[in-house]
């Protein structure tokens, strides 16, 4: 049996009574393959198919699937046990892949871009990559993967954090640290962007540590409280948000 490879790079946050696009790569010997056909199934956390093995649609050798803001009305329950389910025919054989993903009022969007990192520390960084790529783009999306994936194994829930402004410097770290890393290695062990790499990094969990943010538990569009929680504190999903009473005079 061929062992394909599934790009999963994080669970996915796909949002509540919106269209929106989901896909899956699937990768064999550093090639990117095309299934010859392929289902996509969405299942409820307790197991239900909210979509039910509806066909997909093969773009640019990657399997892609449409779901419509009637597929997840306002109806749905928000939570962060729904399951991706995609059965793909690779060749001969059959590629079923499971896939986490929460289903949010609100996207989590990335915070930062090209010009977060050329308008300020190192404005020559692009044009230092040379023929590898022309923008920063594949460095950050890495590293908004990297973030999301260690909130949501830390027991974090990356959909009910209000405000995405609050992951931005612990990803402009993470993506200075990839960047350095890589000149490192194209330029054959390079000590400086070894320093640079190691201090990037550094700065990078520092920064994750010190980060704080505010909730939307219940997913009303505003915070529970006026507190900011660290990124360590663990979130349980069952419990009510506490919210802060004004005090009365009488």
């Amino acid at each position: 049996m061929i062992q394909y490879s599934p790009r999963i790079v994080a669970p996915d946050v796909l949002q509540r009574a919106s269209a929106q696009t989901v896909q899956m790569e699937v990768y064999l010997a550093g090639e990117l393959i095309a299934p010859s056909a392929g289902t996509f199934q969405l299942l409820d956390p307790d197991g239900t198919s909210r979509i039910d093995a509806a066909a997909v649609t093969v773009t640019n050798d990657v399997a892609t699937f449409a779901i419509s803001a009637l597929d997840l009305p306002v109806t749905v329950a928000l939570s962060s046990g729904f399951v991706e389910v995609w059965s793909l025919t690779m060749g001969a054989q059959s590629l079923v892949v499971r896939r986490e993903a929460a289903l949010s009022k609100y996207p989590l969007h990335c915070p930062v871009a090209d010009v977060d990192f050329v308008a300020g520390e190192y404005p020559d960084i692009v044009e230092s990559l040379g023929e590898y790529a022309g923008s920063l783009q594949g460095f950050i999306d890495e590293a908004f993967a990297q973030v999301v994936q260690r909130l949501w194994n830390s027991g974090q829930w990356p959909d009910l954090i209000l405000s995405s402004s609050a992951l931005r410097q612990p990803l402009r770290e993470m993506v200075m640290h990839l960047v350095m890393k890589f000149l490192y290695r194209k330029t054959s062990g390079d000590s400086r962007f070894e320093r640079l790499m190691d201090l990037h990094y550094d700065r990078y969990n520092e920064s994750y540590d010190r980060m704080t943010f505010r909730r939307d538990t219940d997913q009303d569009g505003t915070a529970d409280n006026e507190n900011r929680d660290s990124a360590s504190k663990v979130i349980h999903r069952n419990v009510p948000p506490y919210r802060r009473l004004q005090k009365r005079n009488w």
